[in-house]
């Protein structure tokens, strides 16, 4: 009976923390509405490249902000080439880029202001390895956002 007991009281917490989880994620606030949010952590080999997304930009596409951050602590282990690329379709296959940079740690953005003509439209980060040694990505994002 003892055992009983003791496994009823211990059952009960966990099952009051799982009945409040939803709850819980469901009202924590968010800094900005997303139509899209990629992440990628990993390591890239020489010459690799791997893309995340793509996502479209919902109307108005005058309040959407496009990202390719570095959001990591330390930055990536080397130099990266950094690219946001815009594309007609989600096929990507006359994506043209919309900005570029290289470096270890990066916060590309694209607006609206920026590059009227492009929005809206089909856009994705990409991240290349474009030295001779495997480079260390701790945690990078691509996102497609409304400012908060």
């Amino acid at each position: 009976m003892l055992g009983t007991i003791r496994k009823t009281s211990l059952l009960r917490p966990l099952v009051m923390l799982l009945l409040a989880l939803p709850l819980t994620l469901a009202i924590a606030p968010s800094p900005a509405f997303a139509d899209g949010i990629f992440p990628f952590s990993g390591t890239l080999k020489s010459g690799e490249e791997v893309c995340l997304g793509p996502t479209f930009t919902e109307a108005p596409a005058t309040d959407r902000v496009v990202v390719l951050d570095n959001a990591s602590s330390p930055p990536a282990s080397s130099s990266l080439q950094w690219t946001i690329n815009r594309g007609t379709t989600s096929a990507m296959t006359d994506a043209v880029v919309v900005v570029q940079q290289t470096g270890t740690s990066v916060h590309l953005l694209a607006t609206a202001t920026e590059f009227p003509t492009l929005f809206p439209g089909w856009f994705n980060g990409c991240i290349k390895n474009v030295r001779g040694r495997p480079v260390q990505v701790p945690q990078a994002f691509f996102t497609v956002s409304v400012p908060a």
